[in-house]
């Protein structure tokens, strides 16, 4: 969350909407780093 600037409303949002591959281990949810690395980079131009 720190990384990007985003709440963790706003994180899991993208996850759910951009369909970041995720895995529930326990009470906390592991997130595709190169995925969202991928998603949230700014744009080419």
């Amino acid at each position: 969350m720190e990384r990007y600037g985003l709440t963790r409303d706003q994180l899991y949002h993208y996850v759910k909407w951009h369909k970041v591959p995720k895995v529930q281990v326990g009470r906390y949810l592991k997130i595709s780093k190169k995925e969202l690395d991928a998603l949230l980079a700014p744009p080419v131009l």
